[in-house]
């Protein structure tokens, strides 16, 4: 598990940048020095490496990039803002994006385990043909988003509000939607029997 260290601003409770940023300091992004160019030298990194370890990096706003066929293992996204970022055939591990914002990000064909999306809001996302597995999406607000032909296996959409989102074709098995407010969702083709809808 990935070690988040503290900012080192007296009082500033944010975790710091970790990975490249301008200068030796831990700070958060709230209190780097220049943070277009810490963004700037991560998204760079990003769009170089395929695989991407240990990286805090939290409360940053990413748009059009295409980060396909990576790797992320530990890493920590949280409360981050992503416009237009191609997933699609990444492998995730134990990853955190919980709180973030989705815009027409495409996750297609990933393989996401043990990850966190918890509180986020997703508008046209596509995690369509994936292996999300053990996976928490608890409390998220998903709009015109796709999980089509996709294993589910043991992860939790409880207290969510979907939208226009499709899971059909899904293995639904031991998911939990209890507590969930679905308008326009379709299930067709899923073993939605498997899930748990709780007291719907």
């Amino acid at each position: 598990m990935f070690s988040v260290k503290p900012c080192e601003i007296a009082q500033c409770r944010n975790p710091a940048l970790t990975g490249p940023q301008t200068g030796d300091a831990l700070l958060c992004m709230q209190h780097v020095a220049n943070p277009e160019q810490s963004l700037e030298k991560i998204c760079i990194m990003l769009e170089s490496t395929t695989e991407v370890l240990d990286l805090c990096f939290q409360g940053a706003a990413i748009s059009d990039l295409v980060l396909r066929n990576r790797q992320f293992t530990e890493c920590s996204f949280s409360r981050g803002a992503f416009t237009n970022v191609d997933f699609s055939a990444s492998r995730f591990r134990l990853c955190f994006f919980d709180f973030c914002t989705f815009d027409s990000c495409a996750f297609k064909k990933t393989d996401i385990k043990y990850s966190v999306f918890a509180g986020s809001r997703f508008t046209n996302c596509d995690f369509s043909s994936s292996d999300i597995l053990h996976c928490n999406y608890n409390g998220i607000h998903a709009t015109s988003s796709s999980f089509t032909e996709s294993d589910l296996y043991f992860s939790s959409f409880s207290g969510s509000e979907l939208r226009q989102t499709s899971f059909v074709d899904c293995n639904l098995k031991k998911v939990r939607f209890n507590g969930s407010r679905r308008a326009d969702v379709s299930f067709k083709y899923s073993n939605y029997e498997a899930a748990d809808f709780g007291e719907d």
